[in-house]
Order: C-alpha cells, then structure tokens, then sequence
C-alpha cells in the first residue's frame, strides 16, 4: 500500500511539473513586438545620429530570431535605439512607429533568408 501511495504522489507531482514545462512565459516586450503597429502619417527620417543604431536594432531582430544573437541583445539594441530617437525629438508615436518599421524590415529579411516566422 505504502508503494501504491508513493508511485500516486510521484504521478501526480510529474503530471504538475510538466504542466509548468509545458506553458510558455508571458513577457511582455514580446507581445508588443506581435502587434502590428500602425502610425497615421507619414514618418520622420531616421537622424544621422541613430541610423547605426537603427541598423544595429534591425541585425538583433534579425539575429535573435534567427539564433545569431540572444534575447538580450536585441533588448539592448531596442533601448539604445529608442534612447537615441526620444533625445533627437522624437514623440512616442513616432518612435514606436519607427521601432515598428525597423521590426518589419527584419522580418521582411528573416523571410527571405528562409527563417519565416
């Protein structure tokens, strides 16, 4: 009987453990990223100052999606990006637009090379 009890509590410990494995984490940054973003007008040209930066953002995209980079690099070049366009005058709209095109740039990319998503 006592075995009978143990194998039940290890069943259904198993069965509780692998429900976690199984469930992807929410975060957040990833879902804004999911949602097609849309801005009413025309964009303002990237500034000289953050055109590398916004070439940088776009080769994590890239490289994170791909398996070049890590999460985090990618997360860093976001916020250097983002930092850089915010000190140009950027307003917020604006610069999740542009953070939205340099996104759909590298996934136009990302599916030419075959890493479809």
């Amino acid at each position: 009987m006592k075995k009978v009890i143990i194998i039940g509590f290890l069943l259904v410990t198993g069965f509780f453990v692998f429900q976690q494995y199984n469930q992807t984490p929410n975060n957040g940054e990833l879902e804004d990223e999911e949602a097609e973003y849309t801005y009413e007008g025309e964009l303002p040209a990237i500034p000289e100052s953050c055109k590398n930066l916004a070439k940088d953002f776009e080769n994590a995209y890239y490289g994170a999606r791909s398996g070049d980079n890590s999460h985090s690099q990618q997360v860093f070049a976001f916020r250097k990006f983002k930092s850089c366009l915010r000190d140009e005058g950027f307003s917020d709209d604006e610069i999740e637009a542009t953070l939205a095109e340099a996104q759909r740039n590298a996934r136009r990319k990302l599916e030419q090379d075959g890493y479809g998503e």
